[in-house]
Formats: C-alpha cells, sequence, structure tokens
C-alpha cells in the first residue's frame, strides 16, 4: 500500500568519458565509460494529490524527460525537487530528478522499485537526455565505471572508492543540450572512449581516470585552452587532475589545497561548488 507522503534524495553524476551504445530497446541503450557519483544530494520532497505538478529549485516546471516518465508510471503528486546543480550543465541532473521521482512515486503508490528505476532509465533514453546516468547513480559509487550498456537490471557496473581527503571542485562554464551532444561528436570521440575505458579496467585508479577524461573533454572540444591555462593558474601539487563534461568544468583537489584553489577558481568562473564523491543509490525517508 502507498503513503501519502515521501522524501528521496540521489546523488549526481559527471561523466569523465563515455561511449553510447544503442540497442533493440531503451533498456538495452546505454553507454559504457566512467565517471565520478557526488554529494549534496538532489532532494525530492512528494506529496499525493490529484494531477501532476513539478517545481524545480523554486519554479514550477516540466521536460521531457519528466513529462515521458509520469505517462509511463502514471504518476499523480506535487514534487518539489530541491536540486545543488542546474538542468542542462553536465551534472545528470534530469536522470536525478527522474530517479527521485520514479523512487518517490514508488513510495506513493506501492510500485516497485525496479520498475521505478526501469522507467527513469527507458525516459532518459527515450528524451536523449542521458544514457548512461541512471545506472551510473544506483549501481556505481564514487568512482563508477560502465562495463556493459543498458539500463538497470541489464547494464554492469563496477566501482572504485575514491579517498575521503579528495574533494570535486566545479565550475559552471554554461549549458549544452545532450541531443546535441549526442549528435554532433564524431565517432573517433566514441572510440577514443573505448580505448580510455580499457587503459582504465587494466589500471583502475582515480589517476587513470582524470588522465583519460582529461584526454577525452580535449578531443571533444569541451575542455577550452582559456579554462585550461585558468585551472592550472590556480593549481599546486594538491590538483590531481581536471576535465570538462558538457560546460561543467571538474577539479579533484585535495581538501588541503581547497582554501587557496577555490577563491583563486573562483576570481575566473562565479559559479564554483565543492563536492564530494559518494556510494551510490537512492535515500528514502518515510514520513
Amino acid at each position: 500500500m502507498g503513503r501519502r507522503e515521501a522524501s528521496v534524495g540521489v546523488p549526481l553524476h559527471i561523466t569523465g568519458f563515455w561511449s553510447p551504445r544503442f540497442g533493440d530497446t531503451p533498456l538495452e541503450t546505454g553507454s559504457r565509460g566512467a565517471g565520478l557519483v557526488v554529494r549534496p544530494l538532489l532532494r525530492v520532497q512528494a506529496e499525493l494529490a490529484e494531477g501532476f505538478e513539478l517545481v524545480f529549485n523554486g519554479s514550477r516546471t516540466s521536460f521531457r524527460t519528466v513529462e515521458l516518465l509520469a505517462r509511463k508510471l502514471g504518476m499523480r503528486g506535487r514534487y518539489v525537487v530541491d536540486s545543488p546543480a542546474p538542468l542542462g550543465a553536465g551534472f545528470a541532473v534530469s536522470a536525478a530528478v527522474a530517479i527521485g521521482l520514479s523512487y518517490a512515486w514508488s513510495q506513493l503508490s506501492g510500485i516497485d522499485e525496479a520498475s521505478a528505476a526501469r522507467a527513469a532509465h527507458e525516459a532518459e533514453v527515450e528524451a536523449r537526455t542521458g544514457l548512461g546516468d541512471v545506472i551510473a547513480i544506483l549501481e556505481g559509487s564514487h568512482l563508477e565505471i560502465r562495463v556493459k550498456p543498458g539500463g538497470p537490471g541489464v547494464g554492469l557496473v563496477s566501482s572504485i572508492e575514491v579517498p575521503r581527503e579528495y574533494k570535486v571542485v566545479t565550475a559552471i562554464l554554461g549549458s549544452m543540450d545532450t541531443r546535441v551532444m549526442l549528435d554532433t561528436f564524431p565517432v573517433e570521440v566514441y572510440q577514443m572512449a573505448e580505448d580510455s575505458l580499457a587503459r582504465l579496467e587494466s589500471n583502475p585508479s582515480l589517476e587513470v581516470f582524470l588522465k583519460e577524461a582529461y584526454m577525452f573533454s580535449k578531443a571533444a572540444g569541451m575542455l577550452a585552452n582559456e579554462v585550461e591555462d585558468a585551472v592550472e593558474a590556480c593549481s599546486d601539487e594538491g590538483v590531481l587532475g581536471f576535465f570538462v563534461k558538457k560546460r561543467v568544468l571538474t577539479v579533484v583537489v585535495h581538501s588541503s589545497s581547497l582554501a587557496d584553489f577555490v577563491p583563486c577558481l573562483r576570481r575566473r568562473y562565479p559559479r564554483v561548488m565543492v563536492f564530494e564523491t559518494c556510494r551510490g543509490g537512492v535515500r528514502v525517508d518515510l514520513f
């Protein structure tokens, strides 16, 4: 039996490199690659009601992924999302919203969580807002590696724990539509991602991941020279590596260097935030 209210927390995800894989069905479609699962969590407060309403960071809104998800699951209610990051920058916020709403609806309606997870992935694929983020968030932790493409129950994810002393500093450089990214990247870039994945699997470490993600973002044209110059101007021995996913600059920094690095980077890019890697999965609190 369902409940009247539910609260759900979902990590975000920043992919370092990826290779799309299109299957016969949305559930079989996904990506291979690797990325960072991070917090603070995106939070969803849900209340059972007639109709359907989504409030994102204080504004009533909707987007195609959510519309598809609501139709798939027959969702009702009011869903208030508090996200530490915006949509469209590169934090997989659309995937986190889809997961949060589907799991909240599972609490309100009584549907099983496996069905909720599959619906979130399918909505992301059909809306072309993401391919591998849902399974990365649900089944990955810290540094996740998407070994087999597909949604929950089909794909396969392994993980590498990141030492707690390393933090993830991000700077929002703008926004980029995932559909445009999928349509414009040349096939050679995705072959590079497969090569990067092979090197990471043979030597699984945060350092190798950052090196491969840096090369991928350069080859894909996401890491501009002026951004690289800005990071290097602020860097010391505490900066382990950096890359750009869509329009999010992502820098892994030792906690001892944060006090100097963050203000320096913020002088160039005002929208700087500090995250930390975390275990994946959904945190469900019941009222």
